[in-house]
């Protein structure tokens, strides 16, 4: 499962805090049986605000957080045929909250 709207547990990677908002490169990722590695299903940069970006301070390259509440939108550039993407965070909690659902291995 990569980024579900019903919380995801990512791990943060590369984090830039700012005064308002912490960049960072966010990924999940899940443990596959048949194989015993581990394969990313999501990675994505993202802005972590509002209660995100308080929750976050401190934590350093891979701790974990659950995703509560994101927001995604899009913007096309006509002139480099590209679609560019942001995803928000605007709330999480700790990664070891009940149902994190995050790291069951698929078959």
């Amino acid at each position: 499962m990569g980024l579900s709207s019903k919380g995801s547990v990512v791990t943060l990677w590369d984090i830039k805090p700012s005064e308002k908002s912490t960049k960072c490169k966010v990924t999940v990722s899940q443990k596959d049986k048949k194989t015993n590695t581990w394969e990313t299903q999501f990675n994505s940069f993202a802005l972590f605000a509002g209660q995100a970006h308080n929750f976050i301070s401190g934590m350093k390259e891979k701790d974990r957080v659950k995703i509560t509440q994101f927001d995604i939108s899009n913007k096309y550039d006509k002139e480099k045929k590209i679609t560019y993407w942001n995803l928000t965070v605007w709330e999480c909690e700790d990664a070891n909250s009940p149902n994190q659902g995050s790291d069951l291995p698929f078959a």
